[in-house]
């Protein structure tokens, strides 16, 4: 019962956003149009059971990745819409475009966790396109950035991230930080 109201509840908001969406397209030029939009991403974007498919983005806008790096990138918002719109950003859209977005979210963020999950999130979505993000923390003052190039550079696998972590071991003083690289290297 609780699963189909839920399901309700986001056919509903789907309708909802749809419709704001329809009678906002013909001011387009409007702020508050645009911030009606943002509001729409926003809520799209806050599940946290699934991320939406780059075509069901581009059927509610052809502007669709316009919107996700705005709100990836707007400190206003909340870390959890920011951190799915990036998300859905480098899921459906794997590119130089997407990691200049990743790379001016990581340099923005004041907040450790939020730089780990998005250095993360470019290494699942864009792989070895990463790597500049990558190469560019690997001296990172901050341990939790760190740990986060130590996984993502596990993850791609290749010559260069083995270069990378081989670099980061021989300069890493934290114990455990060591650790995720030797266990990585046996």
């Amino acid at each position: 019962m609780i699963t189909k109201r839920l399901g309700l509840w986001r056919m509903l908001g789907i309708i909802a956003a749809l419709l704001l969406w329809s009678s906002s397209a013909a001011s387009q030029t409007n702020t508050k149009s645009d911030d009606a939009k943002v509001e729409i991403w926003r809520q799209l974007t806050s599940h946290h059971d699934r991320t939406p498919t780059r075509a069901a983005l581009e059927e509610l806008s052809p502007e669709a990745r316009r919107h996700l790096a705005r709100i990836a990138l707007d400190e206003k918002l909340l870390p959890l819409h920011r951190h799915r719109a990036l998300d859905a950003l480098g899921a459906g859209w794997a590119d130089q475009k997407t990691l200049a977005t990743y790379t001016e979210y990581i340099a923005k963020s004041q907040d450790s966790l939020a730089r780990y999950r998005a250095i993360k999130l470019s290494a699942r979505h864009l792989g070895a396109l990463a790597m500049p993000l990558l190469s560019a923390h690997t001296e990172a003052e901050d341990e939790l950035v760190r740990e986060a190039v130590i996984q993502s550079l596990i993850t791609l696998k290749t010559p260069e991230s083995h270069k990378h972590l081989d670099a980061m071991l021989e300069r890493e003083k934290l114990p455990r930080l060591r650790s995720l690289i030797e266990e990585a290297r046996r």
